[in-house]
């Protein structure tokens, strides 16, 4: 071979190697020269689906990716607590998971101006919001709007970068709906529970008013017949007591006040029992009528609520349930 060839051969290498090296140069040089601003949010919720390198939406539009997912209590420590916190708002903090999300800002002409902008937009409600992607399973973070007004998590310290509040998943908003059914049938598990209780309460009630106020006749009758019997006896002993008129006279007129007296009372007593008795029975009767619609308006709770429950495990088992349409029947 000659050595013309030679030299042609080792100039090809050459020059492949060099080609070579700038492409890995070249290639390199993107990450190295990547710029990102960097934000964080706090979730009290699974973040099952979301890994590092998830996209990071605005809107819809890519801006950048999750750059990685911690405890809380990983990144702050009780010597980030702020001195205003509560006691509880720390221990809840305890179960949250944070999440800095990596926004590119390669291309930015101004990087802090975008920086303010998601800050004043956060303060007008922009939200981050966990999506599912389809039926895959995967979850990323598009940021969009919410009501400004609504609640937020309350974060004992102060975020190492700009916070952007997360608004509550569809999971979540679910489970949240389901507890408070359920919670709202106990409360009315309770109104019935007390609603029964009184309604035995007044039963009997109306029966010991019977009991007692049914002796009360008697007792106005008897207690007449003994002032018709010492009137009687003193109008006799009045003819053979003639020394002692003034005070038989004083006794036969305290005997006749106390006669009027029981017959007026009898009266009364006897429309006052019969009130009170009519008073208990009505009472009575609308407990029980009420007990009835109560039961029915719990089982119709209670069905909805393990309906709902269903619902909600069905969708956190397969979430792309929430993207298929139901199959279409056979047509003959």
């Amino acid at each position: 071979m000659r050595k013309s060839s030679y030299v042609k051969i080792g100039a090809f290498v050459c020059a492949a190697v060099l080609l070579a090296v700038v492409a890995v140069v070249l290639m390199g040089s993107g990450p190295m020269h990547k710029r990102e601003l960097l934000f964080e949010t706090f979730v009290e919720e699974t973040v099952q689906g979301v890994s590092e390198g998830s996209a990071l939406k605005y809107r819809g539009i890519p801006v950048g990716s999750v750059k990685s997912i911690s405890f809380a209590t990983y990144d702050y420590t009780d010597e980030d607590v702020r001195p205003d916190a509560s006691a509880e708002d720390v221990d809840r903090a305890s179960r949250y998971a944070r999440i800095v999300l990596a926004v590119n800002t390669t291309d930015m002409p101004d990087p802090e101006a975008f920086q303010r902008f998601v800050e004043r937009e956060t303060a007008k409600g922009l939200r981050a919001h966990m999506k599912s992607q389809g039926i895959t399973g995967l979850v990323y973070v598009d940021c969009d709007y919410e009501d400004p007004g609504s609640p937020t998590l309350p974060v004992p310290w102060n975020p190492k970068h700009p916070y952007i509040p997360m608004a509550p998943s569809l999971s979540k908003t679910l489970t949240d709906a389901v507890q408070g059914v359920a919670q709202e049938i106990r409360g009315f598990a309770d109104v019935r529970a007390n609603v029964t209780n009184l309604a035995v309460r007044i039963a009997a009630l109306v029966d010991n008013a019977n009991a007692v106020l049914g002796g009360v006749p008697a007792l106005v009758a008897a207690a007449s017949n003994a002032v018709a019997s010492a009137d009687a006896f003193l109008r006799a002993a009045k003819d053979d007591a003639a020394p002692l008129p003034g005070l038989l006279s004083e006794t036969s007129n305290l005997v006749v006040s106390a006669s009027a007296f029981l017959d007026s009372v009898k009266g009364d007593v006897a429309g006052v029992a019969a009130s009170s008795t009519n008073f208990l029975a009505g009472a009575d009767a609308t407990v029980a009528g009420l007990r009835t619609p109560l039961e029915s308006t719990l089982d119709d709770l209670s069905r909805a609520s393990r309906n709902l429950a269903d619902i909600l495990d069905a969708i956190r088992d397969d979430p792309g349930r929430l993207f298929q349409k139901p199959a279409e029947e056979n047509m003959p």
